[in-house]
């Protein structure tokens, strides 16, 4: 730890604002340290006792023991923009702002009435206005057509290197198979791009909905037996055959299932570029949860069973999942409460980008779950890593912009679904009992939570773009 500006040269002029603490993550270690910001970048790590030296800074924030990490990125969010779900670029980032995270990456959904470029360049634009956290872009293909081929290198020229794809859904037409995707994947893999996956055996699905529906059975109690688990262990296996073919990486988004996991640790050992992201939804609710309140909870893949829940936890303790996202996507209350004759119209997602951080923290970490560097690895280091942040993101090291995030990890609250930003208006964790909760965070050098309340606006976050991955 050094104590001056480039972090080690003894400078004596003060710091903008040094944030102390007796428990801050530092890679594998939990120490004593202060992070020293001048601008909006981390300009050197100090030991504590110099950190709370006074006059060392403009402003000191002793945090005294509560945990400061690097700050999160949630790398799986989505909101309305140009489409029928809710939460603007606003309120989903004063949402994740709250919940501690600093940046986010939406999958942009751009339609087909619009140029990829375009519409890439559109949700850039309304994002520098109106984001109250840093983000960068992903870009969500809608359905094979050769205008999407021949765009495609527009969104690398946007700074957009990563692509999600479904393996489902033929029905809506966004669904890629055969020869149409393994062409997008070739020019992924020749590019520098990454696929990010939603692996689900569509046409099996589509034919369990079909025979469901026609019985009159589509309904919640049987949800789990129309995605089943073999539909998603068998997209992820083909998923990862076909990217190591034409050398494609693979992020595998919201992943729910145990049998994945043998199966991208085979890949991962093999040498081949695979990452696993889960949501917490996967790592704290059941099928259970979807019976009883019905379409609240209907996300795909669902919840599932507890071997899955305890097996993707496994996972995340161990390194075997990589990343933890919120795969935030609300859809307005009134939609997910319509009654359960009508279950099989229900819009599929729910929110969470505001829940993550403090979900995550109180299952995991104050559980003894998981650490707490391995709980910043989860959502900081390994997303920035990924997606081509790093090393600006998702460390706390001098020349990286001063992103953190301050943990209380005495604090016992309930969480009220009422209070939260997300216009859907509800939460799956409204009512649990929570242990640790983010109270102060900075964006680039600038405190944006402090305590309950939110120090920075629309407009704050900057735009990230990525070059290849």
């Amino acid at each position: 730890m050094g104590g001056g500006m480039s972090g080690g040269d003894g400078a004596a002029r003060a710091y903008d604002l040094v944030v102390v603490s007796d428990r801050v993550v530092l890679g594998d270690c939990v120490v004593p340290a202060g992070v020293a910001v001048f601008g909006e970048t981390i300009a050197a790590i100090l030991d504590a006792d110099r950190a709370r030296t006074p006059g060392i800074a403009a402003r000191t924030i002793d945090l005294g023991t509560s945990y400061v990490l690097p700050g999160p990125i949630d790398a799986h969010v989505h909101h309305r923009t140009l489409n029928a779900s809710v939460d603007s670029w606003e309120t989903l980032t004063k949402g994740a702002a709250l919940g501690g995270v600093t940046t986010v990456i939406p999958y942009i959904q751009v339609p087909d009435s619009m140029a990829l470029g375009e519409g890439l360049a559109y949700f850039r634009d309304e994002g520098e206005r109106e984001s109250v956290t840093d983000f960068a872009m992903h870009c969500r293909l809608n359905g094979p057509s050769d205008a999407v081929f021949e765009q495609i290198p527009d969104a690398f020229a946007l700074g957009v290197p990563s692509f999600k794809l479904f393996m489902a859904y033929r029905k809506r037409g966004i669904m890629w198979d055969g020869t149409p995707l393994m062409r997008v994947l070739e020019t992924l893999g020749k590019r520098g791009g990454i696929w990010c996956c939603h692996a689900e055996n569509g046409d099996l699905i589509d034919y369990l909905e079909d025979k469901y529906q026609a019985t009159g059975e589509y309904t919640a109690d049987n949800y789990l037996a129309i995605r089943p688990q073999l539909a998603e262990v068998e997209a992820a296996f083909r998923a990862m055959q076909l990217a190591r073919q034409f050398d494609c990486p693979l992020y595998l988004v919201h992943t729910s299932a145990a049998g994945v996991l043998p199966l991208t640790v085979a890949a991962r050992r093999s040498g081949q570029p695979v990452t696993v992201e889960t949501c917490p939804q996967y790592l704290t609710l059941t099928d259970d949860v979807t019976r009883r309140v019905g379409g609240r909870a209907k996300i795909a893949p669902p919840p599932r069973t507890q071997h899955d829940t305890e097996a993707i936890w496994a996972g995340v303790a161990n390194g075997d999942v990589q990343v933890v996202g919120s795969d935030h996507s609300p859809w307005p209350k009134e939609q997910k409460l319509w009654p359960k004759e009508r279950f099989f119209e229900i819009p599929f997602g729910a929110p969470g980008a505001e829940t993550l951080i403090p979900v995550l923290w109180s299952a995991g970490v104050a559980t003894g779950r998981i650490t707490p560097q391995r709980f910043a690895e989860l959502v900081s280091s390994e997303p920035a890593r990924v997606f081509g942040l790093a090393p600006r993101k998702g460390a706390l090291a001098p020349g990286a912009d001063a992103d953190l995030v301050a943990i209380d990890p005495d604090a016992r609250w309930t969480l009220d679904e009422t209070t939260l930003q997300t216009e859907a208006g509800y939460s799956n964790w409204n009512g649990w009992e929570l242990h640790g909760k983010p109270i102060l965070s900075l964006i680039r050098g600038t405190v944006a939570l402090n305590g309950g309340a939110l120090e920075v606006g629309p407009g704050h976050g900057r735009y990230l773009p990525r070059g290849r991955l």
